[in-house]
């Protein structure tokens, strides 16, 4: 009997005048025992050059890039921006937690120059989930261009999508078309915050200093 593993095999062998005759399938859906030509049964061979495969393996799909799940939502976490040839006020970070806003303002050095806080607005937590919906199917690269190239700057924005972060990173001023939106209101939330102005999506705290470059 020649018992080969991992692929399914059906032999017709055609005889002169008698009927055709099927080879016949083993109870593990893996073997398969083929007779020979006389009707003989080979002796057994575990299936040469022939390797278990796992089943149902998804194949096209990248471990590390997230695919959207049906009623798992895609959220805006923020964003910022990046320039490496500068020493003061070159990091600026927004995050977005439900309606909860945060900016910091960083040197190269990691020296905190601005720590502003503020609310978005019915207004503009709607935008923002929005913006996150157009996203929805979108094939997202984690870098495009040649973010900070000759002093350029670096933006971002930052997602939550089948319930993982992802990141996405450009040339700043050069945003990939999907991820047009998110920039503008990424941009436009943190002029707010450094500027301490209240607006249709943003409310800063009480107290709020601006923040001077």
């Amino acid at each position: 009997m020649r018992t080969l593993r991992g692929i399914a095999v059906v032999l017709v062998v055609l005889g002169a005048g008698t009927a055709c005759e099927v080879a016949e399938i083993g109870t593990d859906a893996r073997d398969v025992e083929v007779p020979s030509a006389d009707g003989t049964v080979d002796a057994d061979v575990a299936g040469e050059g022939i390797p278990d495969a796992p089943l149902d393996v998804p194949v096209d799909v990248p471990a590390d890039v997230p695919a959207d799940v049906p009623g798992v939502p895609t959220v805006l976490l923020g964003g910022g921006t990046s320039f490496g040839e500068c020493l003061e006020w070159c990091v600026r970070t927004l995050t977005i937690d439900g309606t909860t806003l945060r900016l910091r303002v960083t040197d190269r050095d990691a020296t905190v120059r601005a720590d502003q806080a503020g609310t978005l607005t019915a207004l503009g937590k709607a935008k923002a989930d929005g913006i996150a919906t157009t996203l929805v199917g979108q094939d997202l690269e984690d870098t495009y261009g040649c973010p900070d190239c000759a002093d350029g700057g670096a933006s971002w924005v930052t997602l939550r999508r089948a319930g993982l972060e992802t990141t996405h990173t450009y040339e700043t001023g050069h945003p990939p078309v999907p991820l047009d939106p998110a920039d503008e209101m990424i941009n436009d939330v943190m002029a707010a915050l450094t500027a301490c102005d209240t607006t249709a999506d943003v409310i800063p705290d009480p107290g709020c200093q601006p923040a001077t470059f």
